[in-house]
């Protein structure tokens, strides 16, 4: 496992690289004596964590390219709906999005739905869609349902494989000084770097 004989290491979806992740990224890379190429598009995913590397880079003067040929996007009515997202315009952006947009006001259908239109995507042998939740229990009620739902319909084994996902606790120092600040059977991670 010598890297050191590879000349570039391109990182994909920079924006989502922290302060912290980007300097050791190029600590490495100093290290391995190679090239470090980014790619990604800062008005999509921010980073997960503290810092906006990617577009400081960008800002600061780092040698790019743009593409700007849509490859992806085939409907024009999605490649519209961009268009306006990237210019800021959201009333633009809902407008030309209107006849592909369902209101639930009620969140456990919303959520519903969104396990049927997972699925239903699934069923057509289709790319399913990205599921973006705001709170980690709305993902979690998504993720089981999907599941579930793969499950019936026999496109997931009933082999399961569990693990354990560790959220961060949002800290201020002071609250970490104290015994007080932490709770029985919390998990404490100590970073070496």
């Amino acid at each position: 496992k010598d890297f050191g004989k590879h000349k570039l290491i391109i990182l994909d979806e920079a924006s989502m690289a922290s302060t912290r992740n980007m300097f050791r990224l190029q600590k490495v890379t100093t290290l391995l004596n190679v090239h470090l190429g980014f790619t990604g598009d800062f008005k999509q995913q921010g980073s997960l964590g503290a810092g906006l590397q990617f577009e400081d880079l960008l800002g600061y003067g780092i040698r790019k390219a743009v593409m700007k040929e849509n490859v992806r996007l085939k409907s024009p009515q999605a490649f519209a709906a961009l268009q306006k997202a990237y210019a800021g315009d959201v009333s633009g952006t809902l407008e030309v999005l209107r006849d592909r947009i369902e209101a639930i006001p009620v969140k456990a259908e919303a959520l519903g739905r969104m396990v049927e239109l997972y699925v239903g995507f699934i069923e057509k042998h289709q790319a399913p869609p990205l599921v973006i939740t705001p709170l980690n229990k709305d993902r979690h009620f998504v993720n089981q349902g999907i599941r579930a739902a793969l499950k019936v319909k026999g496109h997931l084994g009933a082999d399961v494989l569990e693990t354990t996902v560790l959220l961060p606790a949002d800290r201020r120092e002071i609250e970490k000084q104290s015994i007080r600040g932490f709770e029985v059977d919390g998990v404490i991670r100590f970073n070496t770097a």
